[in-house]
């Protein structure tokens, strides 16, 4: 399995494309940028299967209709990141921005089930936290956290609808117990594995003393 990482927009987001040896494809965090995320995908002979996003954020869902439209795929997501799905616009304008209107979701995720596309398995872990939605996706030995993990950081917790305990729980629950050697692919910045993040995130290793940082 290939993973294609694409940074896009104005806040740097992580665009996975996941594709198998058959050409078959799937896009995680399609948040801008439509266009390049579509030459990519035919300049590779790539077969879209369907969207994820990892919660409702503009910059996680803002090129999902275009692309769902002109692949005729679906899109998931959390149906507790729905309210926020709809308030795209008011998260565009509060930070200067325009954006599509939002799309809308054809399968809601579910925690702890497994989705069957083509030769993708997709393992769902409801993560909230940083959003009520937050979801991560584990797909063989690649976790993608979209903004609840980072290398070195969590994602941030003063959001309507955030929460701090929230996102250390879901860490701590969810995702550490998956195992040292599970990589993770964020939706900010570089790479990491779980083990590093063990070790060395401060929010995981001491997650009371930075409580208010995020």
């Amino acid at each position: 399995m290939t993973v294609h990482c694409l940074v896009i927009g104005p806040f740097s987001e992580n665009c996975y494309i996941l594709s198998t040896e058959g050409n078959n494809a799937i896009i995680i965090d399609a948040g801008d940028e439509a266009q390049q995320i579509t030459e990519y995908i035919k300049g590779k002979g790539l077969k879209p299967l369907a969207i994820f996003s990892t919660h409702a954020h503009i910059d996680h869902v803002d090129a999902v209709g275009e692309l769902k439209n002109y692949f005729k795929i679906s899109f998931y997501l959390n149906k507790e990141d729905e309210i926020l799905l709809k308030s795209v616009k008011a998260q565009a304008s509060s930070v200067g921005l325009e954006c599509n209107s939002p799309p809308v979701v054809d399968k809601f995720l579910k925690d702890s089930e497994t989705i069957s596309l083509g030769d993708f398995k997709i393992k769902v872990l409801h993560t909230p936290g940083h959003t009520p939605g937050g979801t991560c996706l584990l797909i063989e030995d690649m976790l993608f956290s979209g903004d609840t993990l980072f290398a070195g950081a969590i994602g941030r917790t003063d959001f309507p609808g955030s929460s701090y305990d929230a996102i250390i729980e879901s860490i701590k629950k969810k995702i550490l117990p998956l195992g040292d050697n599970i990589k993770v692919f964020p939706g900010h910045g570089p790479s990491t594995t779980i083990g590093e993040e063990k070790q060395n995130n401060p929010f995981v290793v001491d997650a009371e003393r930075f409580r208010g940082l995020v």
